[in-house]
C-alpha cells in the first residue's frame, strides 16, 4: 500500500516537473520565434507548448490514479470504464482544439505575414473560423462510436427532419457558408470602411452568421453574411487607405476661366500645405461641361486617409467660396428666364 501510493506521489511529481519544463520551453521559443525567422518546424514546436502540458498532466494523474492503494474497487473500475474514455476524447478533443488555434494563430505571424502572396492569409482566416466546428462535429461521432450509438436510425429519422429543418433555417446555413466564404476571400477586414447597399460604416466584427458595422451616425448594424456575398460592395481601406475627392464648383458664364482655374489651384496647393490632402497624386482641375446656369469645374484632390472626406469637403468649399468672393467669380444660383411676345389684348 505504502509503495503503490509512493510510486503514485512520484509519478505526480515527475508529471508536474515535466510540464513546468514543457512550458517554460515553450515561452522561449515563442520568444526566439519572435526574434528570427520561423519555420514550419519550429512554429509546429511552439503551438505544443500549452497541449503538451496539459497532455502530461492528465496522463500523470491518471497513471498516478492507477498506483493509490487507497482507492476503491469501484474507483478501479471506473478508470477502466467507458466513461474515462469519454472523458479522455473530450480532454483530448479541447487539447486539439488549442494546439490547431496555436499554431494558425502562429503561422499566421511568423509566416503567414512576410508571404507575397495573400493566399495564406486568406487561408488561415477561414481555417480559424471554421476549425472549431470540424473539432467538435468529429467529437461528437466519435463519442457516439465509444458509446456503441447506433446512429443508422439517427441518420433515417434526420433525413426527414433534416429537409424540414433544412427548409426553416435556409438562410442561417446560407449565413453560415457565406461567412465561410467571406473568410476564405476577405473582400474587408475589422475595421475597414464598406457601403453595401447604401449603408456606410467601419466593420467592428464578422462573425459566422453576421456582420456588424458602426455606421457614421455611431449606429451598429447587424448585416446577414448571404447579403454582403450577393450584393455589389465598396471597400473604402483595399487597396489602399487613400481616397480619391471630387469637389464641383459652378461659375457664372461670364466668369474668366483661367482665373477660375488659378484660383481654384491656390486653393489646393494652400491645402497641401495644411496637410489636408496629397501633393502626390497633384490636384487637378477640369472643366468639366457648360451647365444650364453655370460653367461646371471639378477640383480632384486626394487625402492620405478615408475616413476624413467630409474634414476636407469642409476645408475647400469653405476656402473656395472666400476666394471666388475675394476674386470676384461669381457662383450662380439656378435661374430661368422668360420672354413674352407682344399679344392682342382681347378685351379692350
Amino acid at each position: 500500500m505504502i509503495y503503490g501510493n509512493l510510486l503514485a506521489g512520484i509519478i505526480i511529481l515527475f508529471g508536474c516537473i515535466l510540464a513546468a519544463g514543457l512550458y517554460i520551453a515553450g515561452i522561449r521559443l515563442r520568444k526566439r520565434l519572435e526574434e528570427t525567422e520561423g519555420s514550419i518546424s519550429k512554429v509546429m514546436l511552439s503551438a505544443l507548448g500549452i497541449p503538451a502540458v496539459l497532455t502530461v498532466l492528465v496522463v500523470s494523474v491518471y497513471t498516478a490514479l492507477r498506483y493509490v492503494a487507497v482507492i476503491p474497487e469501484i474507483g478501479l473500475e471506473i478508470l477502466d470504464s467507458i466513461y474515462i474514455q469519454v472523458l479522455f476524447i473530450i480532454i483530448g478533443a479541447l487539447i486539439l482544439a488549442i494546439f490547431v488555434k496555436n499554431l494558425l494563430e502562429l503561422y499566421a505571424k511568423n509566416i503567414a505575414s512576410r508571404t507575397s502572396s495573400g493566399f495564406d492569409d486568406k487561408l488561415v482566416h477561414f481555417l480559424l473560423s471554421i476549425y472549431g466546428y470540424v473539432i467538435g462535429i468529429g467529437t461528437f461521432f466519435l463519442l457516439l462510436s465509444i458509446l456503441k450509438v447506433d446512429i443508422t436510425p439517427l441518420l433515417a429519422t434526420g433525413g426527414v427532419a433534416g429537409i424540414i429543418i433544412g427548409l426553416a433555417a435556409q438562410d442561417t446555413f446560407g449565413n453560415f457558408f457565406s461567412g465561410a466564404m467571406i473568410a476564405a476571400d476577405q473582400p474587408f477586414r475589422e475595421g475597414d470602411r464598406i457601403e453595401i447597399l447604401g449603408v456606410i460604416g467601419d466593420v467592428q466584427s464578422v462573425g459566422p452568421r453576421s456582420t456588424r458595422i458602426k455606421t457614421l451616425d455611431n449606429q451598429l448594424v447587424t448585416i446577414p453574411n448571404n447579403i454582403l456575398t450577393e450584393n455589389m460592395l465598396t471597400n473604402f481601406a483595399l487597396p489602399d487607405v487613400t481616397l480619391k475627392i471630387r469637389i464641383n464648383i459652378g461659375v457664372g458664364y461670364d466668369s474668366d476661366i483661367e482665373l477660375v482655374r488659378r484660383t481654384l489651384m491656390e486653393v489646393a496647393k494652400q491645402a497641401v500645405s495644411d496637410n489636408m490632402i496629397l501633393d502626390d497624386p497633384a490636384p487637378a482641375i477640369y472643366f468639366l461641361e457648360f451647365g444650364d446656369s453655370a460653367l461646371m469645374f471639378q477640383l480632384l484632390v486626394w487625402s492620405d486617409r478615408y475616413d476624413n472626406a467630409f474634414d476636407v469637403r469642409n476645408y475647400l468649399n469653405t476656402r473656395i467660396h472666400a476666394a471666388f468672393k475675394s476674386s470676384g467669380i461669381e457662383i450662380p444660383y439656378p435661374q430661368m428666364d422668360i420672354h413674352m411676345k407682344n399679344t392682342p389684348t382681347i378685351f379692350k
